[in-house]
């Protein structure tokens, strides 16, 4: 009897308090998912979605911050992350 409230306590209750966080993070802000090649993180809790791109990677897609839908973005030339480049405190370029 002792033993089995052992294995309880200390491996069931842990992997319990693990999936129930896993739940809850997953409904207040969710895990990002890729949807056509495109990073997308949802917040459920909110209902906001919003697009992930990589530095360098092409703006070519736009998303509905209500419903998720993807939208192209015709003659696309933007590109992520483009700006000066970032130095450090001695002065050269990281």
């Amino acid at each position: 009897m002792v033993r089995t409230r052992r294995i309880a306590i200390y491996l069931l209750l842990p992997c319990a308090l693990v999936a129930g966080a896993t739940a809850g993070y997953e409904y207040r802000v969710g895990f990002p998912r890729t949807i056509t090649g495109h990073r997308v993180h949802s917040s459920h809790g909110v209902g906001q979605y919003s697009l992930v791109f990589n530095c360098g990677e092409l703006i070519n897609a736009a998303i509905d911050p209500t419903s998720g839908q993807l939208a192209p973005i015709p003659d696309a030339g933007k590109r992520a992350c483009v700006g000066p480049p970032a130095t450090s405190t001695n002065g050269t370029v990281k």
